[in-house]
């Protein structure tokens, strides 16, 4: 394994399907990675959180009069005001379900690994160790902001709560408090010592 000094990271791939080939001369010929939905992942515990609606009523007037006025732009702050009890309760009535389907459907997460020789890497995400494994070097210029989100994977018992009221007001803000400690393709992502 060459000298690592936290600037590299790795992904194995596999070769051998026509598909997998294909994705991995995508790579480096166009020098894109793909970021699969987790509704695909095959682990149906990964990138899962129990949200949490737990806030004063001033929060979450707060909360919703903000996204009212984002998604309305000429509205007044007293109309806002009005309407915002309204919704804060609709979307407690049925927003975990929209979050999390959205979380699960629309959000892409790559992994990487610290690691180019993990035996275990290379018979699961390298083909059973007739891939090849692919070195990115994560301070050049060019892909320094796709990595600058990456995060050290850490598996945990219990899945992670996140607070729709304190998490970011954003969608990408929610899924990176639900997946913390994983990044996302929005903001990319970075999984022997596993990144996502």
């Amino acid at each position: 394994m060459p000298d690592n000094n936290g600037d590299l990271l790795f992904r194995y791939k596999s070769m051998d399907t026509t598909d997998a080939v294909e994705h991995t001369l995508d790579i480096l010929k166009k020098q894109r990675l793909y970021c699969p939905r987790i509704v695909s992942f095959n682990d149906p515990f990964e990138c899962r959180a129990n949200i949490s609606f737990e806030a004063l009523p001033k929060v979450k007037n707060a909360r919703a009069k903000e996204r009212l006025k984002k998604e309305n732009p000429g509205m007044t702050d007293a109309d806002a005001e009005k309407l915002a009890p309204k919704r804060w309760k609709q979307v407690e009535k049925v927003g975990w379900k929209e979050a999390l389907h959205w979380l699960q459907h629309d959000i892409g997460v790559i992994s990487f690994s610290e690691i180019n020789d993990d035996i275990l890497m290379w018979s699961h995400y390298g083909g059973g160790h007739n891939g090849i494994c692919i070195e990115f070097r994560y301070t050049v210029r060019d892909h320094a902001d796709f990595f600058a989100k990456a995060q050290r994977v850490e598996y945990q018992q219990q899945l992670p709560k996140v607070n729709f009221y304190t998490a970011s007001s954003t969608k990408i803000g929610l899924a990176e408090k639900a997946f913390c400690p994983f990044s996302l393709c929005d903001q990319p992502a970075v999984s022997a010592q596993r990144y996502q």
